[in-house]
């Protein structure tokens, strides 16, 4: 049953307008407004804002006047110096208010995990605030290796902060490791009975080479998501996303189709394949969108 206190989806689209001066998308509708599961709080959704990127990349004046506006723009960038992405709930009843909704996570990790991780060694590749590795651990995985270095040490904006509260709050056994992708290696590191590479293929410019290095890591399965495009395609194709054209990120640089996706996994060696349209991202609408359409968010998973 929805609280008195959330938003109405029409509340939300009116409050994202009013601190970004834009109007929402429908990929952050589903984030800010999590028509998957309870809509979020007004403090929760500026929290969110707050903390975001494009938060971040406004002109002073703009940032200025939306404190001026909310309040609680100002109370989270005095107090919550962690920017959270992932949203998180504690075994003591505390929460956290990521940019992504718990709700939307969690429906997130009954795709990325419908075939378990019982008893199993599990790598999160670009790991962020840990909510799927600690998932993973939630779920028995016999053991969660962690790494990031976009978000924790190098130049994304996000930090290590929130994965070692989290860490902490959950009495965590899961290992961690600062490390690029291309820092991994499976003589050094070992390899795992499943690799989650998740949200990190279409940040990557060279996505075939950052695919076959994540796919080196494990000797059984691994699980992408990533954003998608071009799926009325039959043949394996992939976009190129010019700075800034999908969701105002210059960090986002290629969008495969699921065909281009199994295709690259094949030739990694894997040889069994599952894709499934990410359950909460409706099809994206907008900038990169075409008449060959197809824009979208998928989970592909693939055994050897």
């Amino acid at each position: 049953m929805r609280r008195a206190d959330q938003l109405s989806l029409d509340e939300i689209d009116t409050l994202y307008r009013s601190v970004l001066a834009r109007p929402i998308d429908a990929q952050a509708r589903t984030y800010y407004g999590d028509r998957a599961g309870s809509p979020a709080t007004r403090r929760e959704i500026l929290h969110a804002l707050a903390g975001s990127p494009e938060f971040a990349a406004l002109p002073e004046d703009a940032r200025v006047a939306a404190r001026g506006r909310h309040p609680e723009i100002a109370e989270f960038e005095r107090h919550g110096a962690i920017h959270w992405f992932h949203s998180m709930e504690f075994p003591d009843g505390g929460r956290t208010s990521g940019i992504k909704p718990l709700a939307t996570l969690k429906r997130e990790a009954e795709a990325i995990f419908r075939h378990g991780v019982g008893g199993k060694s599990v790598l999160d590749i670009g790991a962020w605030d840990g909510f799927f590795s600690f998932e993973a651990e939630r779920r028995g995985a016999s053991r969660v290796l962690s790494t990031d270095w976009f978000c924790w040490g190098g130049p994304g904006w996000g930090t290590k902060a929130g994965y070692d509260h989290a860490h902490r709050r959950l009495s965590s056994r899961c290992e961690s490791l600062e490390v690029d992708l291309f820092g991994l290696n499976p003589q050094a590191h070992g390899t795992f009975d499943v690799v989650l590479f998740l949200g990190v293929l279409y940040h990557l410019k060279d996505p075939l080479g950052g695919l076959e290095w994540a796919a080196a890591m494990s000797h059984d399965r691994i699980v992408v998501e990533t954003a998608t495009s071009l799926n009325r395609q039959k043949a394996p194709a992939m976009r190129f996303l010019p700075s800034g054209s999908l969701n105002g990120d210059p960090t986002n640089f290629f969008a495969p189709n699921v065909a281009c996706i199994v295709a690259m996994l094949r030739d990694a060696g894997f040889a069994r394949f599952e894709a499934l349209r990410n359950p909460v991202i409706p099809m994206l609408r907008g900038a990169v969108a075409d008449l060959r359409g197809g824009n979208s968010r998928h989970v592909v998973i693939a055994w050897r």
